[in-house]
Formats: C-alpha cells, structure tokens, sequence
C-alpha cells in the first residue's frame, strides 16, 4: 500500500513504519475453538452445516416452545431438520409464494402449481403458522458464534440481503443498489482475512414491522 507524503506535496513513498506493529495488535488468523481448517477442509456439507448451526438452542427453545402450540405428536429433532430441509428445498424454487401448494393431493402442474410434493416428508399442519419470531434464533446464532469461532484482526462491517421471493415476508425491503434488492435485510460483520469469509455476528433491519412501544414510536 502507497501513502502520499505531507512534504513534499504530490510525492508518493513507500511507509517505513507499521503502525499495528509498533501498538503491538495481534495478527491473528481467524479460527474455529474446536475444529482445525484441515479438518474443516475436510468435512461434507452437512458436518459443516451442523459445526454452524446452534442446535442446542434448537432443543432448548424450539421444539419445547412449538410443542406447547401444537397438537398430537410432539416435534422431534429429526422431524425438526425434515421441516427445515423442506424449507431450504422450497427456497429453490420461485413464484410459489403459497406453501400449500407443495402438499396439494391434486396432480403437479407447470401452471399453477408445485413442482414437487413434500407431503411424504411431512405433514402440511407444521407449516400452518406464518408469523415467525426470528430474534431469538439470531441472538442464538450471534452466541454460538460467540462460544465457537475467534474472529481475525480484520473484519469486515456491511449490509447483506436475505432473498425473499415474496413481498408479504416480515421485514421485507427494497434496496435497489443491491445485486438481490428484495428481502430481508442485515447489518453483519465477516472475517475479512486469509480468505475464509466468515459471518460471525448479524443482525436483522427490521424497519416498519419492528414493534412499537407504549408511546406508540
């Protein structure tokens, strides 16, 4: 990196000092606590899904909260990651912004219809409730990250957009300088080092839908 000289004006030098070096700032290299980058380089998609993912909130908050609400079996684990996996399947597909066309009986049309049927996977009735409250889920993803990864010295601070294929999702916005302007959006923080551009803290812009307090702001 070049830095233009005070004196003379206009003159361009290579700096001499390191100014983190003579703080003495550490220089670390972001890591995970528990995993190597060899044995993450190592993993498949789903052990690294898992290694990101805080599951023990999932057990802890989750299912016992969705249990309460709902009726017959209980949610389970397993059953849980089926619903999320039809989910992050659903996600894939645009222009079906009716859920419950992935579990019509009738027969699958390129017209008006799903391309696929989940019914097999599970049942319609865990997808009933539309009204998702996500700031426990992020709180809990900002402290797993918190518990299990060391940020570098260098990290990076920018707004990042959540697609979202229909206008009615909590939260929605509209930020046309983006690449994805339609969706939710997320102030964040990345690991800017090494090349490994680790999302370690986020958190949700949640503009007019945010609730209001007793004075009505």
């Amino acid at each position: 990196m070049l830095y233009l000289a005070t004196s003379p004006v206009g003159e361009w030098i290579i700096p001499t000092i390191f100014p983190r070096r003579e703080a003495n700032c550490s220089s670390r290299k972001g890591s995970w606590k528990r995993f190597a980058w060899t044995v993450v380089h190592e993993m498949n998609e789903l052990a690294q899904f898992w290694m990101c993912f805080p599951e023990q909130w999932v057990k802890d908050a989750v299912i016992p909260a969705t249990n309460k609400e709902i009726t017959g079996e209980p949610l389970t684990l397993s059953e849980f990651y089926v619903y999320l996996g039809c989910y992050f399947f659903m996600a894939c597909f645009e222009g079906i912004s009716d859920q419950r066309l992935w579990w019509l009986s009738k027969p699958i049309s390129m017209r008006d219809r799903a391309p696929f049927h989940l019914n097999e996977f599970i049942s319609l009735r865990r997808f009933e409730d539309r009204l998702h409250d996500v700031r426990q889920m992020i709180d809990a993803f900002d402290q797993h990250y918190t518990e299990e990864y060391i940020p570098s010295w260098l990290s990076c601070l920018d707004e990042s957009m959540n697609s979202w294929l229909d206008k009615f999702c909590p939260g929605f916005m509209s930020v046309p300088q983006k690449p994805h302007p339609l969706g939710n959006e997320y102030h964040s923080i990345a690991d800017g080092n090494n090349g490994k551009p680790v999302m370690w803290r986020i958190k949700l812009q949640e503009g007019k839908d945010h609730p209001k307090d007793a004075t009505g702001k």
